[in-house]
């Protein structure tokens, strides 16, 4: 449960940072920006191909460190840096408690619209994400003994 509570304080501040970044990369992204966010989506999209669980999640932590770095602001990138290892835990925890399908469909759905320049539909995939986890996360909490 103690885990749980935390993952749940993680995914809180991870939908902040995350949120923040998506919109701030779909206005600010560049060329090489693009280019990686791109190869650190197909980097996932192999290792659920391979059904390579940790090369997916090293792949993931890459794929929303190229995202917060394409947003362009120091300060976000060091938070985000700061929280490293909790992001290590709950992404690895969300992929254990759910299939990769909808991480897939999370990622294509942000890159798409990073790519394009719709922050607002940046924001709307973490969002949608974010809420899906927490639920994933809070009825494992109450299914726990």
């Amino acid at each position: 449960r103690v885990l749980r509570s935390d993952l749940l304080q993680t995914l809180e501040v991870r939908h902040a940072l995350e949120r923040e970044a998506a919109y701030l990369a779909a206005t600010r992204r560049n060329d090489m920006d693009i280019k990686t966010i791109s190869s650190h989506l197909d980097a996932c999209q192999r290792a659920v191909r391979n059904q390579d669980q940790n090369a997916y999640i090293s792949a993931d932590i890459l794929l929303h460190q190229a995202i917060t770095a394409a947003a362009h602001n120091d300060v976000l990138m060091d938070l985000y840096s700061h929280i490293s290892g909790a992001l290590q835990q709950s992404i690895t925890y969300l992929v254990e408690l759910r299939s990769r399908n909808l991480h897939e469909e999370f990622h294509q759905q942000l890159v798409e619209a990073i790519i394009a320049g719709d922050a607002d539909k940046a924001v709307e995939a973490v969002q949608l994400y974010i809420k899906q986890s927490r639920i994933d996360l809070e009825s494992r909490v109450e299914e726990s003994p």
